[in-house]
C-alpha cells in the first residue's frame, strides 16, 4: 500500500463521497477484523480531511491497519481543533446533487459503529493574499456573496490549514447555504482586526445559519440534529443556530449530555452585524495574561467594539490591569511620586468602573483607603462590593466604605469639606489624595471645589480611542489638579 506524499494533490468529488458513504454503510455490519481496513480505505480517500469527516474512533481503527496514514496530530485535531487566524468551520449535510447520494447516514443516535461524522466539516480560512482555494463551486459562490455583503472584496477563502491545501474539492457538489454565518462571522473578525493585527478564531464556538438577502432575515437550516452532534463531537462549548432551529438544537445537546445553554439562538435582526454581535466577542480567542501587550490590548479593543460592557471590563481586570498599574506608577511626576512615597490617605469613589479603585490603591499605596458610594443601595455598590472584598484578600486592599450623599453641587461641596477636615485631623500631617476620576458628577464637583491644606486632587488621564470612543488601554497616567482647575503632569511619560 503506497503512502501519499504531502505535495500530491488529492482530488475529492462526488464519486469519492459516494464511496465513503458506501464504506460507512458497510461498517455497520462488518466484523471487528474488517473494520480497521474499511477505516483505512476511508482515510486514504480523504487524506488530510480525515480528522474533519471521520469520527475519532475511525482514525484509531485505521491506525491499527497502517499507522503511517494517521499522524498523532490528526487524532488530536479530530477531538479539539486548534485556533487559527480567519478560521471558519463549515458544517454541511451528507448530500450530493446529481450523484444519487441523499442523506445516507442513519440518525446519530442509531445503534452500531459508523465511520463518518453525522455531518461533514470543511475547515476554511479567510486571508488577504493569494486566491480562492480549490473548493466546491457553490461554496465559492457563497463566499463571494458574503464578501460583497460585508464589503470585504479583498479577502479570499481557502483551506484552513496547510495540510488541507493539497485537497482539490472543486468537483464536489454541496449545499452550503447554512455556512453563511460561519463565513460571515470569521470574515468580520478578520477584517475588524486586520488594521492592527490578527485575532485567533476560537474553534469551540460554532455557527450555522442561512441568510435571505431579499427579506433580510436569518433562515432555518436543515439537518440541525446532525450538525449539532458533529459540533459537540469537536468539543463545541457554544453553538449559535437560527431561532427556528433553537428548540431542536437544545434538545440534541441535552440528549448528548451537554448543558442545554451551550446552544443559543441567533438574534432576529435585519442587519448581518446585529445578528453576529453576540457571536463575535466569543469567536475570538482571548490572549492570556502573559501574551504580548499589543495582542491583549487589541483583543480588549475588539471586545469594546463588538460586545456589551461586561466582557471588556472583565478582560481588562483579569489581563491588562497589572500592566496599567505598573505604567501609572512609572508615569507619576516628581510631585506625585513624593506624595505616593509618603503613604497618603486616599479618597476615591466606586463607579461602574471599579478597577479605578484598584488602580489608585496600587499606584499610591495609601495608609488608609476611603471608598465613597452615593448610597449603600446604589447599583455600583451592590454589584461590586464582593469584588472589593476579593481585592482586599488578593492585594491587602483594606478599605472603608462611606456614603457620600450629594443631590446637588452645593450639598456635595459641604459634604466634601466635612470629609476633608475629618480626615486631615486623623492623618496627623500625612497628605490626602483625592481621585476625581470615578463617581457621579455632583460628587466630583464637591471633591474638586472643597479645600483643606494638604489635600491633593488627581485625575486619571487617558488617550481616547477614536473608533470605540473609549479610553485606550495603556495610556493611563495620573495628573495633579489644583482647586483652580490647573493641572500638571500632562506631559509626563
Amino acid at each position: 500500500m503506497r503512502v501519499r506524499r504531502r505535495f500530491e494533490v488529492l482530488y475529492l468529488g462526488n464519486h469519492e463521497l459516494k464511496r465513503l458513504c458506501e464504506l460507512d454503510a458497510m461498517s455497520g455490519s462488518c466484523s471487528e477484523c474488517e473494520r480497521p481496513w474499511l477505516a483505512l480505505e476511508a482515510v486514504r480517500l480523504l487524506g488530510p480531511l480525515s480528522p474533519w469527516w471521520l469520527r475519532p474512533e475511525t482514525l484509531t481503527a485505521a491506525r491499527q491497519a497502517d499507522s503511517r496514514y494517521v499522524p498523532d496530530r490528526w487524532i488530536r485535531q479530530a477531538e479539539a481543533p486548534e485556533p487559527q487566524y480567519g478560521l471558519a468551520l463549515v458544517t454541511c449535510q451528507w448530500r450530493v446533487s446529481g450523484s444519487g447520494v441523499e442523506a445516507p447516514l442513519a440518525e446519530p443516535s442509531a445503534e452500531g459503529p459508523r465511520l463518518l461524522r453525522p455531518s461533514l466539516v470543511l475547515p476554511l480560512r479567510w486571508c488577504r493574499q493569494g486566491c480562492d482555494g480549490a473548493l466546491p463551486e457553490r461554496l465559492l459562490e457563497l463566499a463571494g456573496r458574503v464578501r460583497r455583503l460585508l464589503n470585504q472584496e479583498e479577502y479570499r477563502i481557502t483551506w484552513g490549514f496547510s495540510e488541507t491545501d493539497s485537497v482539490d474539492a472543486r468537483r464536489l457538489s454541496l449545499h452550503p447555504e447554512s455556512a453563511f454565518f460561519s463565513l460571515a462571522g470569521s470574515l468580520y473578525l478578520a477584517s475588524a482586526a486586520s488594521d492592527n493585527g490578527e485575532v485567533l478564531v476560537d474553534p469551540t464556538v460554532w455557527i450555522t445559519g442561512a441568510w435571505d438577502d431579499q427579506v433580510k432575515e436569518v433562515q432555518e437550516v436543515s439537518g440541525i440534529r446532525a450538525k449539532v452532534t458533529t459540533m459537540l463531537q469537536f468539543g463545541a462549548r457554544r453553538i449559535f443556530v437560527p431561532a427556528q432551529n433553537f428548540n431542536e438544537a437544545r434538545s440534541v445537546a441535552r440528549q448528548l449530555g451537554s448543558p442545554p445553554d451551550c446552544v443559543q439562538a441567533l438574534p432576529l435582526a435585519s442587519d448581518i452585524l446585529a445578528v453576529l454581535r453576540p457571536v463575535l466577542a466569543l469567536l475570538g480567542v482571548p490572549p492570556s495574561k502573559d501574551a504580548p501587550w499589543d495582542d491583549r490590548k487589541r483583543y480588549y479593543s475588539f471586545l469594546v467594539r463588538y460586545s456589551g460592557p461586561e466582557r471588556p471590563s472583565e478582560y481588562y481586570r483579569r489581563n491588562l490591569i497589572d500592566d496599567v498599574i505598573s505604567r501609572c506608577g512609572e508615569r507619576l511626576d516628581d510631585n506625585l511620586r513624593r506624595i505616593a512615597e509618603s503613604r497618603p490617605v486616599l479618597i476615591t469613589s466606586l463607579s461602574y468602573s471599579p478597577e479605578m479603585v484598584l488602580i489608585a490603591y496600587r499606584t499610591f499605596r495609601p495608609s488608609r483607603l476611603v471608598v465613597l458610594v452615593s448610597s449603600y443601595n446604589d447599583q455600583p455598590w451592590m454589584k461590586f462590593k464582593d469584588l472589593l472584598s476579593c481585592w482586599q484578600s488578593e492585594h491587602g486592599m483594606n478599605h472603608e466604605v462611606r456614603e457620600f450623599r450629594a443631590n446637588d453641587p452645593t450639598e456635595a461641596v459641604r459634604e466634601a469639606q466635612r470629609l476633608f477636615e475629618e480626615l486631615a485631623r486623623d492623618a496627623a500631617g500625612s497628605p490626602i489624595v483625592v481621585d476625581l476620576t470615578p463617581g457621579q458628577k455632583p460628587t466630583t464637583i464637591g471633591l474638586l471645589l472643597a479645600h483643606v491644606d494638604g489635600v491633593y486632587k488627581v485625575y486619571l488621564h487617558h488617550t481616547y480611542d477614536g473608533t470605540s470612543q473609549r479610553p485606550e488601554a495603556g495610556t493611563e497616567r495620573y495628573i495633579l489638579v489644583d482647586t483652580n482647575g490647573r493641572s500638571s503632569g500632562l506631559n509626563a511619560h
